[in-house]
């Protein structure tokens, strides 16, 4: 997934491999330009995690690509989970609607979740960054630039 969200501006990344991060290229204000999973002060304060959502071009340049990654189990759960609720997913239309009042067909973004963990079980989930995006460059074109190994097939 790293490759193919490398030219979007939320894309995951890790610091020499050590610990996951999602960088944020272009940063509004408010928003942090990179966001990592935040340990717990004490043993009451929840541990802060990030997903990632991106809504993308599909591969084939006709379809959706619906990618959705966390810096870690829970915060991949707790993304997906996010997305399965109508009221969560009303907030976010509501979200894109104020960033790009004028826009029109189909809807590309990406957002940043922040979840507060307690017990490893998500009790929380807000939107901390949003973008949308133009039909730039599609996941198609970055697969087919890619370098594959082995058959071909």
């Amino acid at each position: 997934m790293d490759k193919l969200l490398r030219k979007y501006p939320f894309r995951p990344g890790d610091s020499l491999g050590i610990r996951r991060y999602i960088e944020n290229t272009r940063q509004a204000p408010g928003e942090k330009a990179t966001y990592f999973k935040e340990a717990a002060a004490t043993n009451i304060d929840p541990v802060i995690e990030y997903g990632l959502v991106s809504m993308l071009p599909g591969l084939d340049d006709r379809h959706m690509l619906l990618l959705v990654t966390g810096l870690d189990g829970q915060a991949s759960q707790m993304a997906s989970e996010f997305l399965s609720q109508p009221a969560r997913l009303e907030r976010v239309v509501s979200r894109l609607r104020a960033v790009a009042p004028a826009h029109a067909g189909p809807w590309y973004f990406q957002f940043v979740l922040r979840a507060e963990v307690r017990e490893q079980l998500a009790t929380r989930a807000d939107i901390v960054a949003l973008g949308v995006l133009s039909q730039q460059e599609s996941p198609g074109q970055v697969f087919r630039s890619m370098q594959y190994r082995g058959n071909p097939g």
